[in-house]
């Protein structure tokens, strides 16, 4: 029968679409992370991360966290009448 041959089709046609929906999750997820890695924000890094091992991405750089030093403004010296 021609329904087992479209619905076979329709078979193969969803397993595409499913690995190119998995490819653009992966993609966002990354670019995600990335924004997250700039922002410093570590918890949501981690969190994506496991969503992105999930998938079965394993290879991901680790964050390493950056700890910025503030430097004290110069006292501003009062001019005297």
């Amino acid at each position: 029968m021609v329904v087992f041959g479209a619905s076979r089709a329709n078979t193969i046609a969803q397993n595409g679409d499913t690995v190119n929906q998995k490819q653009l999750m992966i993609d966002s997820l990354v670019k995600e992370r990335a924004s997250y890695v700039r922002r410093g924000l570590l918890q949501r890094v981690a969190a994506v991360d496991e969503v992105l091992a999930s998938l079965g991405v394993r290879e991901m750089a680790s964050v390493e966290p950056v700890v910025e030093q503030a430097i004290a403004p110069k006292a501003k010296k009062r001019k005297s009448r």
